[in-house]
């Protein structure tokens, strides 16, 4: 079906929010999920943290550790074992391929990046390559706010999701830029006393930061998948009756 980009298939359902009901600032909105659903919030964190323990897991425990908390995050009912469970192993052959992705990217980043820090001392102007690897691989890191939560959402291929979040990374570099020094603050207060973050990493850290992700990431596939895809959807079903209105006036003459 086309849709944003000419290539999405949405079939996820909406945010399940009242349509009458006066909007609320996000920002009021996360604290009020974020307590209402904190002892949630503590046990998805435990099962992800253990779930991650295997690192070849990591990356379909992130989407089934994504799917509660986008859930939770457009007020949506969620399971937290059984819906973390089924997703991850529902998205487990695209997730580990992004995982693996992740892992090639960070290794040739890497050495890339070592390899112009050393040559820069002996030539400059190749020395500058570094920081457009640095600058490659914050882009990197911002795609990866957008990554999972369309995994999770939509039917795509891994090209499409890549090639989705990059653009995303572009379009919204200034908020995204943003979220990401926000979640950088919040992890710095956590650890702040540093055993105090190393013993709350395993119960409350990594679902605090990825309901913050979550909230932010949400509203804008809204926008410019979702609202997108359900508008050329309604267009496609009102050329469909008036076909059939067509049909039924030809008969009847």
């Amino acid at each position: 079906m086309a849709g944003f980009f000419g290539f999405f298939d949405y079939t996820k359902p909406g945010p399940g929010v009242p349509k009458d009901a006066p909007p609320k600032s996000r920002f009021i909105v996360f604290f009020e999920v974020f307590l209402r659903k904190f002892w949630r919030l503590v046990t998805l964190n435990i099962i992800y943290f253990i779930a991650c323990i295997p690192i070849i897991t990591i990356g379909p425990a992130t989407a089934g550790f994504t799917y509660v908390l986008r859930n939770f995050s457009r007020e949506e009912h969620a399971w937290v074992w059984s819906d973390f469970k089924e997703h991850a192993l529902r998205n487990f052959k695209q997730a580990f391929i992004i995982s693996v992705i992740d892992l090639f990217a960070l290794v040739i980043g890497y050495v890339n990046f070592q390899f112009y820090s050393q040559i820069g001392t002996q030539n400059v102007l190749l020395g500058y390559l570094k920081y457009v690897i640095a600058a490659m691989g914050i882009i990197f890191i911002i795609m990866h706010l957008y990554i999972y939560p369309m995994l999770v959402t939509f039917k795509l291929t891994v090209k499409q999701i890549f090639k989705n979040a990059f653009i995303f990374a572009i379009l919204k570099l200034p908020q995204n830029i943003g979220m990401l020094f926000l979640c950088a603050i919040v992890a710095l207060g956590f650890y702040y006393y540093y055993m105090i973050g190393i013993l709350l990493t395993p119960f409350i850290v990594l679902s605090t930061l990825g309901l913050m992700i979550n909230f932010y990431v949400y509203p804008i596939l809204q926008k410019y998948m979702i609202d997108k895809i359900q508008a050329v959807e309604e267009v496609e079903n009102t050329e469909k009756v008036e076909d059939i209105e067509d049909i039924d006036a030809n008969v009847q003459a």
